[in-house]
C-alpha cells in the first residue's frame, strides 16, 4: 500500500502531445505542485509535455514505475495492463469508467482485469476512481487541476468512494482551515476497498483523524473489526441509505445498499462518528481535533444576552448541564472587572465588557474549574472595529485549550466575509452559531462515551462450533424438502455455542402433561 502514497515514479496512460487530456492534467498537476518523483506519459505519439517524456509503449520506459495510472477507454485497459505486467509494474490505478457501474450483468471486462491482476500480482485501485493524493510529497493522481496546495501536510485522511464527493471535501477543508494529509478514492472497488485503506491509515504515523464517504461496504465485517480496535477517531458519511438512492449508487460506483439500521448499530458499537452531511463532517473534524468533552457540564460565556438564551436552548437540546458557577469563581470575577448591571450566572453575559484581555482571563478561570467539562463561548463582534483583537483573542483561546486540556467551542458571530477569512486562515476551529457549537460539543462527548463503552467490552468470546449437528440438520431438511423447525433452529444455536432457553418438544396435545 505504501507505493500508492509514496511512489518514486508514475506513468500515466492517455497522455497527448497535441491536445489536452485528463492524463495530461495528472502529469501537469504533479509537475506544477512540486512532486519530486519521476513522471512518464504513454500516448499514441511520442513527444514531450512541459519537459515530461511521452512514450508510445510502456516497454520503452527507462525504468519500472512504481504506479501506473490509466485514463484510456475501458476496453483498452486489459492489453495495457498485460504490458504493464510484463514490464514488472505491480501497482495500478484505473481511473477510467465504463465497467460494471453501467450494468448488473455484463462484468466480463472487470473479470478480465481481475485475472490479469492475479496473474502478475498487481494491486488495483478502481476502476472509476481518481486514485490517491499525498500532500506530504505533493503527489496527486486525480484528473482535476489543483490549487491551494498546503505548504505542509495535515493529519486528516480521507477515504471516499466518489471522486466528486472527495474533491468537494478537499475544497471545503481548505475553506474551513482543515489541512488534509492523505486521500484515496476507491471507485468500484474491484480489488482494493475501503478496508484495505483503513488498515493502512490506522498504521500511518502521520494520520490522526480518518474521514470517509461510503456508499456501501465490500467487506463489512472486516471493516467493523478494524474499527473496533481503532485508536484514531473515524468519521463516516454513509449514503445509499434508501431505495431511492440504490439505483443511483449502482450506476455511479456499483455500490449496493444494505440495511442502514445494521450499519448504524455497527457504527455506534465501534465508536464511529456518523455524520449526515459535509458541514456536519467538517464540524466533527474540527471538534475532535480538540481535547474531548468528558462530561455534560458546560460553562457558557457570551458577549450577547440574546445569544446566551439561544445557547441555553441549544445546550438543553443536547442534554448538557449548565450548573451554577461556584462562589469562588464569582468572587474572582470581581477582581477581574467591575460589574454594574449583568447578573453572574451560567450562561454568563459578558455584554458590558469591551476589554479583550478580560475575556481571556474569564475564560481561563472557567477552564480551571473542576465543575465543568468544557466551555461554549459566544464571541459576537463587528469586524470593522474588532477584527484584529478577535484574532488575538482566538490565539489566546488556542493556548488555553492546550494548557487545560478541555474543549472550547467558540461561536464567532460576525460578518460573513469575516468568518470565512478567520475559518480559512486560523487553525483553531470556530463555529457560526450557538447551536452549531453545542452540536460539536455533543459530537465530542458522544465519541468519548462510545469509545469508553467500546474499549471496556473485554475480549469477544470464541465459541466452539459442532459442525456435525449442523450438517445433520441440514441434510434432514434437504431430504424432507423443508426449512428447519424451531427445535432444530435451537439445536443449531446450541451447536454454535449460543445456549438457548430451556425447551421441550411437544409432538401432540397430550404431551403437555409431561412438562414440568
Amino acid at each position: 500500500m505504501e507505493k500508492f502514497f509514496y511512489p518514486r515514479s508514475l506513468v500515466v496512460f492517455g497522455a497527448s502531445t497535441t491536445k489536452t487530456s485528463l492524463a495530461n492534467i495528472v502529469l501537469l498537476n504533479n509537475l506544477q505542485n512540486g512532486y519530486q518523483g519521476k513522471l512518464y506519459g504513454i500516448g499514441s505519439q511520442e513527444g514531450e509535455l512541459s519537459g515530461i517524456k511521452i512514450y508510445k509503449n510502456v516497454s520503452e520506459l527507462p525504468e519500472i514505475p512504481d504506479v501506473a495510472i490509466f485514463l484510456t477507454p475501458a476496453k483498452t485497459i486489459p492489453p495495457l495492463m498485460r504490458a504493464c505486467g510484463e514490464k514488472g509494474i505491480t501497482h495500478v490505478v484505473i481511473e477510467s469508467g465504463g465497467f460494471s457501474e453501467y450494468s448488473r450483468q455484463e462484468k466480463t471486462l472487470e473479470e478480465e482485469v481481475s485475472q490479469i491482476a492475479d496473474k502478475y500480482g498487481m494491486k488495483v485501485i478502481g476502476p472509476n476512481c481518481v486514485g490517491t493524493i499525498n500532500f506530504d510529497i505533493k503527489m496527486m493522481m486525480p484528473f482535476g487541476f489543483f490549487s491551494n496546495i498546503p505548504a505542509e501536510a495535515g493529519k486528516v485522511a480521507l477515504i471516499v468512494q466518489s471522486g466528486g464527493v472527495g474533491g468537494t471535501f478537499l475544497r471545503s477543508f481548505h475553506g474551513y482551515g482543515i489541512t488534509p494529509g492523505k486521500f484515496v478514492a476507491t471507485g468500484n472497488k474491484l480489488q482494493l476497498d475501503e478496508t484495505h485503506f483503513l488498515e493502512y491509515l490506522l498504521q500511518d504515523e502521520k494520520t490522526e483523524i480518518i474521514t470517509s464517504y461510503l456508499e456501501g461496504f465490500k467487506r463489512g465485517r472486516d471493516f467493523f473489526n478494524l474499527t473496533m480496535r481503532s485508536p484514531k477517531p473515524i468519521i463516516v458519511l454513509k449514503s445509499n441509505r434508501s431505495r431511492a438512492s440504490e439505483k443511483i449508487a449502482q450506476s455511479h460506483t456499483t455500490a449496493l445498499s444494505g440495511s442502514d439500521d445494521v450499519a448504524d448499530a455497527a457504527f455506534k458499537q465501534a465508536a464511529i462518528i456518523r455524520v449526515e452531511d459535509e458541514i456536519n463532517l467538517i464540524n466533527a473534524v474540527k471538534i475532535i481535533g480538540l481535547p474531548l468533552m468528558k462530561g455534560r457540564r458546560v460553562a457558557v460565556l457570551s458577549r450577547s444576552g440574546g445569544h446566551a438564551v439561544l445557547t441555553a436552548d441549544a445546550c438543553a437540546k443536547f442534554g448538557f448541564e449548565m450548573k451554577p458557577f461556584p462562589e469562588s469563581f464569582l468572587q474572582k470575577l470581581k477582581t477581574i472587572y467591575h460589574t454594574r448591571v449583568i447578573a453572574h450566572q451560567n450562561p454568563l453575559d459578558l455584554g458590558e465588557i469591551f476589554d479583550y484581555t478580560i475575556f481571556t482571563d474569564i475564560l481561563e478561570e472557567a477552564l480551571k474549574l473542576d465543575a465543568f467539562d468544557g466551555v461554549l463561548f459566544n464571541h459576537l463582534y463587528i469586524a470593522q472595529y474588532e477584527a484584529q483583537m478577535s484574532r488575538t483573542f482566538l490565539q489566546g483561546v488556542e493556548k488555553l485549550v492546550a494548557k487545560y486540556k478541555k474543549p472550547v467551542a467558540l461561536a464567532m458571530i460576525s460578518e460573513r466575509e469575516e468568518i470565512l477569512d478567520v475559518s480559512k486562515n486560523y487553525s483553531f476551529p470556530i463555529f457560526t452559531s450557538p447551536l452549531e457549537a453545542a452540536d460539536a460539543l455533543h459530537t465530542s462527548l458522544a465519541y468519548y462515551e462510545s469509545r469508553q463503552s467500546r474499549d471496556s467490552r473485554g475480549k469477544e468470546p470464541v465459541y466452539k462450533i459442532n459442525k456435525n449437528v449442523i450438517q445433520n440438520i441440514k441434510e434432514r431438511c434437504g431430504t424432507e424438502k423443508r426449512i428447519a423447525l424451531t427445535n432444530e433452529a435451537l439445536e443449531i444455536c446450541a451447536a454454535c455455542g449460543i445456549e438457548p432457553v430451556k425447551s421441550q418438544l411437544l409432538k401432540n396435545t397430550a404431551s403437555t402433561e409431561k412438562i414440568s
